[in-house]
């Protein structure tokens, strides 16, 4: 396998020996590895209810939130345990398997996955913070300081094949949040709705298109120390 190719880490799947253990892809030159340890991040909606209280939609833990702030750090890949600071480490996510994905929608994952996500960012970070304060500490936090901005529950994409930019900026935002971004980054931005984007929707997945020739981007782009944005 091409050493370039990224490797999202989450099983060692100690029943089957023939699964190749993280140092054998650090030997073989691969330099962006995710992890994905299955211990922490595996949340899945299933076929049959768990019978220690979970719901059928949820991680492999109860609390996982809990045992995420607790116990993970950057380096503790499922049954491989390496330095926090390696470099081949680019990252770490929540793997979300919808063996039943007709269980519960979107927003209801959104709900389960909401505390854990908080709870992987701040150990992702900083692996000394569970040293720093308390999970009751960190959750009374996280609980005070609410959302991030513009986060708005309900929100839905229009689900036609192919909308303006324009018709997806007056669906979507509905307040001039993203107006006054988009005034930030581009100067023009009446030419920047009304002749630069098609927005396509395809099985649930955003794509903006991009139409701008570098004239355009020298032209609008805040940044104006180079030849490029």
């Amino acid at each position: 396998m091409h050493d370039y190719i990224g490797i999202d880490f989450w099983s060692q799947m100690s029943w089957n020996p023939s699964i190749a253990k993280l140092q054998t892809f650090v030997d073989k030159g691969h330099d962006t590895i995710y992890n994905i340890n299955a211990s922490f991040f595996y949340y899945v909606l299933r076929n049959d209810k768990p019978t220690d209280g979970r719901e059928q939609h949820s991680f492999d833990n109860l609390n996982a939130d809990k045992k995420i702030f607790e116990e993970f750090t950057p380096g503790k890949f499922q049954s491989n345990t390496v330095d926090d600071n390696s470099a081949f480490i680019k990252g770490a996510s929540l793997g979300i398997w919808c063996d039943n994905p007709n269980l519960v929608d979107e927003e209801v994952i959104m709900d389960d996955i909401h505390d854990e996500m908080r709870a992987l960012a701040s150990k992702s970070w900083n692996t000394q913070s569970n040293a720093n304060y308390t999970f009751e500490q960190f959750k009374e936090s996280y609980t005070k300081l609410g959302n991030v901005a513009g986060y708005e529950k309900g929100t839905k994409l229009p689900y036609s094949d192919v909308i303006s930019f324009r018709d997806f900026i007056t669906e979507m935002a509905k307040s001039e949040k993203i107006l006054n971004l988009m005034q930030m980054l581009f100067m023009d931005t009446d030419y920047f709705l009304n002749n630069q984007y098609k927005v396509f929707i395809k099985k649930r997945r955003l794509f903006i298109l991009l139409y701008m020739n570098c004239t355009v981007i020298k032209r609008n782009c805040v940044r104006k120390s180079n030849n490029h944005c």
